[in-house]
């Protein structure tokens, strides 16, 4: 997720595997991802997320585009 990064190149806290939650402007509407896999600083909050999270994020966007969503809120491992 972060090349290996142990260390927040924000402010130098500790990295660590948590969850985080990822909003997606859709038109009109928004798309509230929750329980995105993400590498997450202990100390300032900062998130990264792999390419492979990147790349289910946008196919999850693309499809509520699709459907017209106003708002919706998604877990992220079980769309």
């Amino acid at each position: 997720m972060n090349n290996g990064m142990t260390v927040c190149p924000v402010c130098k806290g500790s990295i660590y595997k948590g969850t985080a939650v990822f909003t997606v402007k859709i038109g009109n509407g928004i798309l509230v991802l929750e329980d995105v896999p993400a590498e997450v600083c202990s100390l300032c909050g900062e998130k990264w997320f792999s390419d492979e999270v990147v790349e289910r994020i946008e196919i999850i966007a693309a499809d509520a585009r699709k459907r017209q969503i106003k708002f919706g809120l998604v877990t992220f491992n079980a769309a």
